[in-house]
């Protein structure tokens, strides 16, 4: 690998292409957070350890179901790469929130 000097033009994708730290370093991703419906609980359920098994297996399937739900939708994000995102942001403003999928 050349180092470029400050004499020689250099483009910002000459430089990433011939970098190789660059594969190393992680763009920062998005995070993707979802909530399922809520459930309630009284003392009925923590007393009674039939009552406690369902309950745990009701909120075990619905946090699964929401995980699935998030990680199908972050695979279809057009926005979840940092280039897009960078983009998006140029063309419409800094402070603007970049969209999401719908739920």
């Amino acid at each position: 690998m050349s180092i470029p000097t400050c004499n020689s033009p250099v483009t910002l994708v000459d430089f990433f292409e011939n970098n190789s730290l660059t594969n190393q370093i992680k763009c920062p991703g998005r995070y993707y957070y979802y909530f399922g419906k809520e459930r309630e609980t009284g003392e009925e359920e923590l007393r009674d350890r039939e009552k406690a098994k369902e309950v745990f297996a009701e909120v075990k399937k619905e946090v699964e179901r929401c995980i699935k739900f998030v990680k199908q939708r972050r695979e279809e994000d057009p926005y979840r790469p940092l280039l897009p995102r960078l983009h998006y942001h140029l063309k419409h403003g800094l402070l603007t929130k970049v969209p999401t999928f719908p739920f």
